[in-house]
């Protein structure tokens, strides 16, 4: 558990991206940003931020994506919705969005029926071209 606490602790001093609490809506159920350093590259922390944590503070580079006249926020794999007027939720995305580019990192290229797809943190996305160049629609999702 020390070792747990010292860990994300680190990773919080490495990044500002993300801050996670436990959502207050849901006493029983423990919300956590999980952190693991990769072996293959010390200096690179992997996050899995998990459904329904809050968090106060939006990473960089986030695109408002609407859809049908609901308000995402999207950033580097990570959905999330306005909860309060300081808070964002992490969400899962909706199948049919389209995002304008996937993830720098841990994104795998896998073929499912002969359809050509982009898995991320069990979601799956494909690849379409639209006017703005190529972008990636939420195509289902695996259970990881």
């Amino acid at each position: 558990m020390k070792r747990l606490i010292l860990l994300l602790s680190v990773a919080g001093m490495m990044s500002s991206c993300v801050s996670a609490f436990s959502v207050p809506s849901h006493p029983r159920k423990k919300v956590t940003v999980v952190t693991t350093v990769s072996p293959r590259h010390r200096h690179k922390v992997v996050k899995k931020v998990v459904i329904g944590t809050r968090v106060r503070v939006l990473p960089p580079r986030t695109v408002v994506i609407k859809y049908h006249s609901v308000p995402f926020i999207y950033a580097n794999g990570i959905f999330y919705q306005q909860a309060s007027s300081s808070e964002y939720e992490v969400v899962k995305p909706e199948i049919g969005m389209i995002i304008p580019e996937l993830p720098q990192y841990n994104v795998q290229h896998v073929c499912i029926e002969g359809e050509d797809l982009f898995l991320f943190e069990g979601t799956l996305y494909k690849q379409i071209p639209t006017p703005q160049g190529v972008q990636y629609k939420v195509s289902g999702f695996l259970e990881q």
